[in-house]
């Protein structure tokens, strides 16, 4: 989260932002279905693990309503997440998906906090790398480009975190990404 501190500004959110944990979370979530009239114990399990799903594979609430085919649990999913993204904005909250999500875009989206950042992480170690998730393997990558200083330790047989969105092909490309 030091990276979204320094850089807060960037999001409209003040310095010192709150965390929604999983608590946090499933409460505004619970909420938000029983607004539209639904039954959180029918939903939210399901809607709260594909709005994580989402985030940790880069996708925000602007990126997933922008789909063009929506079914009826995915319609579910874009409004409450919608309403959810509302209930973080008034809070200046951010929940522990979004410490990543939010950390990519700013690298992505401004070069010079990115330069900023290669600059200062000339060494970058990873360890249980066979458990990172899209999100972070594009942190990872932006953050090495520069310096290519990087070392990663994991066991390609030891990926317990897949259903947490972990992919081990992060692990698998590692050498062709990075063959010196």
């Amino acid at each position: 989260d030091q990276i979204i501190k320094e850089n807060a500004e960037l999001l409209k959110l003040p310095r010192h932002f709150n965390i929604f944990d999983k608590t946090d979370s499933k409460k505004v979530m619970k909420d938000a279905i029983t607004s539209f009239g639904l039954d959180p114990k029918e939903h939210l399990d399901k809607i709260q693990h594909t709005i994580s799903t989402e985030k940790s594979r880069g996708v925000d609430i602007k990126e997933y309503s922008e789909r063009e085919s929506f079914d009826y649990t995915s319609d579910i999913t874009k409004k409450v997440w919608i309403k959810y993204e509302e209930v973080l904005k008034r809070e200046s909250a951010l929940d522990f998906d979004d410490l990543l999500l939010k950390t990519l875009k700013i690298l992505e989206k401004n070069q010079d906090v990115l330069e900023k950042y290669q600059n200062r992480f000339l060494y970058i170690h990873i360890d249980e790398y066979q458990d990172t998730n899209k999100v972070q393997n594009k942190i990872t990558v932006l953050l090495a480009e520069k310096n290519r200083n990087i070392c990663v330790v994991g066991d390609t047989d030891q990926n317990i975190y897949s259903w947490r969105g972990a992919e081990i092909k992060n692990m698998l490309r590692f050498e062709k990404t990075y063959p010196e």
